[in-house]
């Protein structure tokens, strides 16, 4: 049970729905394939935790720009009030 010249996690699922293992077998079928479903599940929650560090980042920038809106808006109120 392995991709490298194993079966796929398709194929144990069919042979364990089957019940084409010996106990076991199907023990160390069940254990592998919830294996693999914990390591897509990290690979999800990296994914999360990247997309919302981005999405942080893209906030602070625009905080930072708004800011400095602000900033460029009232040095133009001052110079328009004192020409």
């Amino acid at each position: 049970m392995n991709e490298k010249g194993g079966e796929g996690e398709e194929t144990v699922r069919n042979k364990l729905l089957q019940g084409a293992y010996n106990q076991q077998k199907a023990k160390i079928a069940e254990d592998w394939l919830r294996e693999k479903e914990e390591e897509r599940e990290e690979l999800r929650n990296i994914k999360r935790d990247s997309i919302s560090k981005n999405q942080a980042n893209a906030m602070w920038a625009m905080v930072i720009v708004a800011g400095i809106s602000l900033i460029i808006s009232i040095i133009a109120l001052i110079i328009s009030l004192v020409k």
